[in-house]
């Protein structure tokens, strides 16, 4: 790897180091609703389980049935920290639901901060599986100077179906077709929202 790549990726892991430190203010300065209580076109911090609403995906390296997925491809050289050359990400619209309440979640503008919980490493493009290396074909990693590179380290992090997530973002209510009506058939029926979120994170320590 160059100098001037060195630097180019120095200068982007510290700015995504900033835009991290920015999103964790976010969620914790947020204010916090259930599923029910969230008002229309109210930007709110809300929790619950993910799950599916559109066809699951399929994590590229763990093969994970999953809603959302993350891959980042790092390059560690000999006496410096890892720097990420690479990144893809795999959005589907999901499910949020919690006590019986639900939201549709559009994850198409988010920002993603989710646990890196997968991690396998191959010596360069050579020795990598066939998953790892079309990954480091669709970054684009494969078209860099590779010569003083000594490892290359994939980080996968998924939204599982099921797992407990928590969304930042502002939507309208609709009639719920998976709920129940209200206090029996003359009740009003149960609204869901339909949420276009700006941030999700499945980090417990974000709580």
């Amino acid at each position: 790897m160059s100098t001037l790549q060195e630097l180019e990726e120095l200068g982007n892991t510290i700015k995504r180091w900033l835009a991290l430190r920015r999103l964790r203010r976010r969620f914790r300065l947020a204010d916090k609703y259930t599923l029910d209580k969230l008002p229309e076109d109210t930007h709110g911090k809300v929790r619950g389980h993910a799950t599916a609403f559109e066809e699951p995906l399929f994590a590229p390296l763990s093969g994970r049935p999953c809603l959302v997925w993350v891959v980042e491809v790092y390059a560690i050289q000999l006496d410096t920290r890892p720097l990420c050359v690479g990144r893809e990400v795999r959005l589907s619209r999901f499910r949020l639901s919690d006590a019986g309440w639900h939201a549709i979640i559009d994850p198409s503008d988010a920002e993603l901060h989710l646990v890196m919980d997968h991690k396998a490493d191959s010596v360069s493009a050579y020795d990598a599986t066939a998953a790892q290396k079309q990954i480091l074909e669709s970054t684009g990693v494969t078209a860099r100077d590779m010569t003083e590179i000594r490892k290359l380290e994939y980080r996968e992090a998924v939204i599982e179906i099921g797992e407990a997530i928590t969304v930042l973002g502002a939507g309208t209510r609709e009639a719920d077709p998976e709920a129940q009506v209200a206090g029996g058939y003359r009740g009003e029926p149960q609204t869901r929202l339909r949420l276009t979120c700006d941030a999700i994170t499945d980090d417990p320590e974000w709580l």
